[in-house]
């Protein structure tokens, strides 16, 4: 289950709500040794780099399609009063 949280800049983002969660740490050991030519430093850079990419592109406003897996875009709706 996932729960939508707002960050400080009122950005919306998902957290997960179970303990099988992958913290960004995870992911970088994860392609390491998924990918033995690859040493910690590379995988760290490709994930920052894919992460960055995805939080660009939400910021301009864009949609992001990932083939396979699903496409996300922001949705704003104003205050309830």
């Amino acid at each position: 289950m996932f729960r939508p949280s707002l960050n400080y800049w009122g950005i919306v983002y998902v957290k997960a709500m179970h303990t099988n969660s992958q913290i960004r740490s995870d992911l970088i050991s994860r392609l390491a040794k998924l990918h033995s030519q690859l040493i910690i430093i590379d995988a760290e850079n490709a994930v920052n780099v894919i992460i960055n990419s995805l939080t660009n592109t939400f910021a301009k406003g864009d949609r992001i399609e990932i083939c396979g897996f699903g496409s996300f875009a922001l949705n704003y709706k104003s205050p309830r009063i």
